[in-house]
Parts: structure tokens; sequence; C-alpha cells
């Protein structure tokens, strides 16, 4: 675990410059077994308060009998205005992501721009609502998760969820 952390603290400072400070690898735990096919869920979080910086962090299946386990799917929820979130996860499928709220940012005239966003891979969701997650998630063992909010007393956000491991 800490040559892997190191190696993908290197890849966060290389690949999220502002946002690293924060960096965590998440989900590494045991998980649990899902049924005799040798699944597990694994959960995670990531979230950071009063830090306009944002937050990434690594989610990753767990090694099994000597073997990396890889994602067979994935579910989240993420709120870009405080670091927890009113939705339970078993409200929400597999394959889906959904945002709770998301910050506003007023830039006169009565219009206003976003302020922030959640991540999970390489895909951004900066508005409210509900999601499907990319069909690329099945077959890694490890994808980058994470959120930034954007306001005058310093961001707050939370992006968690659960992996599937097969």
């Amino acid at each position: 675990m800490e040559q892997r952390q190191s190696l993908m603290s290197g890849l966060c400072l290389a690949l999220f410059a502002s946002l690293c400070f924060g960096f965590l690898i998440a989900g590494t735990a045991e998980g649990q077994v899902l049924s005799s096919s040798g699944s597990y869920a694994v959960n995670f979080s990531c979230s950071v308060s009063s830090n306009n910086g944002g937050r990434a962090c690594v989610v990753e299946c767990p090694i099994k009998s000597g073997r990396q386990t890889k994602m067979v799917g994935a579910k989240a929820v993420c709120n870009n205005e405080v670091t927890s979130t009113r939705t339970s996860l078993d409200s929400i499928s597999i394959g889906r992501l959904y945002v709770e709220e998301v910050s506003l940012v007023s830039v006169g005239g009565g219009d206003y721009n976003l302020a922030g966003a959640c991540w999970f891979n390489d895909t951004t969701f900066p508005y409210k609502g509900s999601y499907p997650m990319l069909d690329d998630i099945p077959g890694s063992y490890a994808n980058s998760v994470g959120c930034w909010d954007y306001d005058v007393n310093g961001g707050d956000c939370i992006i968690r969820g659960t992996i599937y491991c097969q």
C-alpha cells in the first residue's frame, strides 16, 4: 500500500495540480462479498471542507487470492455545497451518479455561473440531477473521483459511493 500511495500521489501532483493537497487513496478496504461469483462492494467517501481547491481521491478494487479484482460497476452521490449527503446510496441504481446540490456564484445582473462539480473517472458532473456513469468503468481496477466547490467561505463538497469489483 505504501508504494502504491507514493505512486498515486505523484500521479496526482502531475494530473490534478491544485486539487492534490487533499489527495487520498480510498476504497482499499476488504469489501463485502456479494455473491458466490466473488464480487466485492467497496464503499468510498471523498470530501473537503473550507477549501476552494477541492479534493481528489482514487478508489480501487482489492487484491483477492493474489489477483487484482476489476470494477464491474459503480454508483455515487455528490453534494457541492456541504460535506454530507441526504440521499441514501440504497436509492441509487448501479451505474448512476446523483448530484444533490450545485454551487452557483453571482456574476451580476441576476446571472450565475457554476462554481463547483463532481467527477468520476474522466466525466465531470456539474449540474443537479441523476446521470449514467461511463461504460468504460468496467475492467479498470482504480478510478479517480472528486469534487470541488468555490465560494467566499471556502468550498465544501463530498462524493461518496460504492464500486463493485470482481
